[in-house]
């Protein structure tokens, strides 16, 4: 949670009036590699920096229940064997054509 929550105070201070949209304005939605850097240098401006581990993380979780969705090119950059179980689980539980 503590990842989850440090992406989106710093979402907040994107443009948008959703997650989304607040995620496709920023840098770090077409910098594929180290994008978590992003976020940690925004939350060392308000005294926190939390780890890699735990905005990875958090950023896995708003995918998980479908508050963020980046691109394809983002995802296959960020490879994480958690990823593919997570998003097949909330867009796609039936698989390809639903059985």
């Amino acid at each position: 949670m503590v990842g989850a929550r440090a992406v989106l105070s710093w979402l907040e201070t994107f443009p948008g009036d959703t997650w989304q949209q607040r995620w496709e304005s920023t840098p770090a939605a077409t910098k594929h590699r180290r994008w978590y850097e992003q976020v940690r240098e925004w939350a060392r401006t308000i005294d926190k920096t939390p780890t890699v581990g735990s905005v990875q993380s958090g950023m896995l979780a708003l995918i998980y229940v479908d508050a963020l969705r980046p691109d394809l090119q983002w995802l296959v950059s960020n490879c994480s064997r958690f990823i593919r179980p997570a998003i097949q689980a909330t867009r796609d539980p039936d698989g390809v054509g639903g059985g």
